[in-house]
């Protein structure tokens, strides 16, 4: 027997004397008694801060027992992963399938022997998988090579920024003090390792964070995204020992993830943040003992400064222009939700508390409720 879906009756507004004037029969799809909780879920963003205070719980314990923290990690791989194959479908659930690639990649730094290859080849090892599985990853959450600041944008607006690095490495290196990484090399070597590190940890490590991250974290936390994926990214540096490090990446995460917001492209970060890793691994280690070296960290900061300043002042002046073209266009139809919905189809009205195209029905009309009732 014919079983037809369920509907709700609705009254007109000027319905009287009991009278069902212009009711309408709105039907719906067969998951819609559980939309609600679908919602709700997608919307809940505590299992995203849980998963980043078990991520820093995992880098502590790296720190203190080398074999248990890469235990914790593992484990954590396996649980975000779980969820992001079957939790609901929504903003949090392609959030922390994201976060998969922060316990992957420390799994793959601890793991891999290292040891074993030249310090150089460290970078590629690690962050050629890591790239491929954010494509992955991308994919999976239906990120647009737009939304992940995957274009060239305002050129002069981008190179303006890299300059920042200058300073942040600067700072960086008068934190921590690290070894240079390819101490009386030739200059072709010098090349060689600063593009590594422009590629793999500049590019790479933003890719992750400020392309892939980013984007997800603003969707499923709004405003409090850019707060999150800094402080994921701050956490990751526990591993040096320094608060004074740990706060001093918040900071830079937090400066990088508001450029690329605004000015949607990660080319100017990327270029930036590997600029920070030459300064700090190269260029400071090799004019440390330098009669110059006080006029060398002056000159700089000083640059950075100006960066930093002439790029704030640069995204200012922009914004409005981009956020009126973006106006513009949905006025014209040409992007957004509500320019892509279908015309409704004729003799349909929408109904004005779902907003479903529902056909209208008569019930006053004796013809209409025979057909009814011969239906029932």
């Amino acid at each position: 027997m014919y079983r037809k879906q369920p509907f709700f009756r609705m009254k007109s507004w000027g319905a009287t004397n009991g009278e069902r004037a212009d009711a309408q029969e709105i039907r719906l799809p067969q998951d819609a008694t559980d939309a609600h909780a679908r919602e709700s879920a997608a919307f809940a963003p505590w299992r995203a801060w849980v998963c980043l205070a078990l991520l820093l719980v995992a880098e502590l314990l790296t720190i203190a027992v080398p074999p248990l923290g890469l235990a914790v990690y593992a484990l954590l791989l396996i649980g975000v992963l779980a969820y992001g194959a079957m939790g609901w479908q929504g903003p949090e659930r392609n959030l922390i399938l994201g976060l998969a690639l922060v316990p992957l990649l420390r799994l793959l730094s601890l793991a891999l022997p290292l040891s074993t290859f030249h310090r150089l080849l460290w970078y590629p090892l690690v962050m050629l998988p890591i790239m491929n599985a954010t494509r992955l990853a991308a994919r999976t959450a239906g990120l647009s090579r737009e939304a992940m600041g995957l274009r060239v944008g305002n050129l002069p607006l981008q190179l303006a920024a890299a300059p920042v690095g200058l300073g942040i490495g600067v700072i960086e290196y008068l934190i921590l003090r690290p070894q240079p990484l390819v101490a009386g090399d030739t200059r072709v070597m010098y090349g060689l390792a600063a593009l590594t590190l422009i590629i793999f940890a500049g590019f790479g490590e933003e890719l992750v964070f400020r392309g892939l991250l980013l984007p997800l974290a603003q969707s499923a936390m709004k405003g409090w995204g850019i707060v999150y994926v800094s402080a994921l990214f701050a956490a990751l540096h526990v591993v040096y020992r320094s608060p004074a490090e740990v706060l001093l990446m918040f900071a830079f995460s937090v400066l990088l993830a508001l450029f690329a917001s605004k000015s949607r492209s990660i080319l100017g970060v990327s270029l930036a943040h590997g600029l920070a890793n030459v300064t700090l691994f190269l260029v400071m280690p090799e004019i440390e003992h330098e009669p110059f070296f006080g006029i060398a960290v002056a000159a700089l900061l000083g640059c950075s400064v100006v960066a930093l300043a002439w790029a704030t002042w640069s995204i200012y002046r922009l914004g409005p222009v981009e956020k009126a073209h973006v106006e513009t266009s949905a006025d014209a139809g040409a992007t957004g939700p509500e320019a892509q919905q279908p015309p409704p189809p004729p003799d349909l009205d929408r109904s004005p508390v779902s907003g479903v195209w529902t056909q209208a029905t008569d019930l006053q009309s004796d013809e209409h409720a025979d057909k009814r009732e011969e239906e029932r």
